[in-house]
């Protein structure tokens, strides 16, 4: 597999410029996050984790993580009231998943809230909300390096593994996250081109999906965790606006 300049796996950053009075608010992150867990959501068993201070808002690291079973947590979602949109990612975990966590790099045009609500199997609905403030918004700033060419695809599956271990998968793939908030040097608005979609299949059987809002930070970045109760082949896709897709794919020995 082709590998990644070191920059683009570590930073993961990109523009996202932002007209100062187009951004989201309290009230359409609440909209955005009922329309996809509609249950009233209460505080408590989701750990946010995000840095209080952010330097570069267009890649900050964030880790969602919910206290219980595994199988017992069928989505994650994640959104802001200071980006241009509320929406950031939703994440729906399948059979199979090690536990309840993820963590991404997210785009942050500015100090804002960021929610984190967990859907759970028996009807509940949990949150979490951080403030951060961002040193430099997410607007071109420490722009990163991005292999040309297609996008890429770089995965990491821990192998072999011992039935019944849980381990850490990774996974990044080279792609610009273009928002279309962004302007180029004429003034022209440059169109969005996102990967909109992820999955990871592990034996068959899908283990994680999501969805991705242009709030991602360009060479989006994956982890998340898998029991690993067979040997079998991981297979990742991402979707593009386009409805392209790059794909991947890795298998695991037990050990």
């Amino acid at each position: 597999m082709t590998s990644l300049p070191r920059r683009a796996f570590l930073a993961g950053g990109a523009g996202l410029a932002l007209a100062r009075s187009a951004v989201a608010s309290p009230d359409s992150v609440r909209a955005w996050l009922e329309a996809r867990a509609p249950k009233p959501a209460v505080p408590g068993r989701v750990r946010l984790a995000l840095p209080d201070l952010a330097d570069n808002g267009a890649s900050v690291q964030v880790a969602l993580a919910v206290d219980g079973p595994a199988d017992a947590v069928r989505a994650l979602h994640l959104a802001a009231d200071g980006n241009p949109n509320p929406g950031i990612a939703s994440f729906r975990f399948g059979e199979g998943i090690g536990r309840a966590e993820v963590a991404t790099r997210i785009r942050l045009a500015q100090s804002q809230r960021v929610t984190a609500v967990a859907e759970l199997a028996d009807g509940s609905a949990w949150s979490a909300t951080r403030e951060v403030k961002v040193t430099l918004g997410g607007c071109g700033v420490g722009e990163p390096e991005i292999a040309s060419g297609p996008p890429t695809a770089r995965v990491r599956v821990p192998s072999p593994a011992r039935r019944g271990e849980i381990v850490e998968i990774r996974t990044l793939v080279t792609h610009p996250m273009e928002s279309g908030e962004r302007r180029d040097a004429s003034g022209a608005r440059i169109p969005r081109k996102i990967l909109r979609e992820f999955a990871c299949r592990y034996g068959g059987r899908e283990l994680l999906s999501a969805t991705l809002e242009p709030a991602i930070a360009a060479n989006p970045y994956l982890v998340f965790f898998a029991t690993i109760d067979r040997a079998a082949e991981f297979e990742f896709s991402w979707t593009d606006d386009d409805g392209s897709v790059v794909r991947a794919a890795q298998a695991v020995t037990l050990a």
